[in-house]
């Protein structure tokens, strides 16, 4: 498959009467080629000649597409072009943390509610109902903060998700206006 409309085509034939196995063939199918462009050039990169500078042009062209097949290149000889590699790496994930970034700043503004767990299958005990932006800073506060541990992070999520609509909206545009996602939740009021 080359191109967008033939990706579809496929993913639609599995909607329709897909098994397991079928889709999990389809996404290796789909990831070899995500990194197939990128593990070409980082094979060619500490070429000769021209080879290895239109290879390296074409990785800096490619930008954040090419981190999959980049990551899966082996180490290179040269400290210049394992420098120039890793170089390469930061530039395209933080490309694509900004990308990712912009998405979440737009959706802190995004009021909408997720459907009631409620109206799901019952349960012992529901999650509190949430908003797109509430996951918005949970997520932010993941991508600003991965040195936070795991158990912190969940419980001090866990934390702002139950708190009052009116706090969380606080905590978010104390945030947007600090760009620091992991300050300590302000307790609720009893009055």
């Amino acid at each position: 498959m080359t191109n967008r409309q033939e990706w579809r085509a496929a993913v639609q034939a599995l909607a329709d009467d897909g098994t397991a196995e079928q889709v999990e063939d389809l996404a290796a199918r789909m990831y070899a080629q995500v990194a197939a462009p990128g593990s070409a050039l980082g094979d060619c990169l500490d070429a000769p000649g021209g080879l290895g500078q239109v290879a390296r042009f074409a990785l800096i062209e490619l930008g954040p597409a090419s981190v999959e097949g980049l990551l899966a290149t082996p180490d290179f000889s040269e400290p210049a072009d394992r420098s120039w590699y890793l170089e390469r790496l930061l530039e395209a994930e933080l490309q694509v943390r900004a990308r990712v970034r912009a998405r979440l700043m737009a959706a802190l503004d995004d009021p909408a509610w997720l459907p009631d767990p409620r109206d799901g299958p019952y349960m012992e005990s529901y999650p509190p109902r949430r908003r797109v932006c509430d996951e918005a800073y949970v997520a932010m506060r993941a991508l600003t903060h991965p040195e936070e541990d795991q158990v912190g992070f969940d419980v001090e999520s866990e934390q702002f998700l139950h708190m009052p609509v009116q706090l969380k909206d606080e905590v978010i545009a104390r945030a947007k206006s600090t760009h620091v996602w992991n300050l300590s939740l302000p307790e609720p009021n009893d009055d």
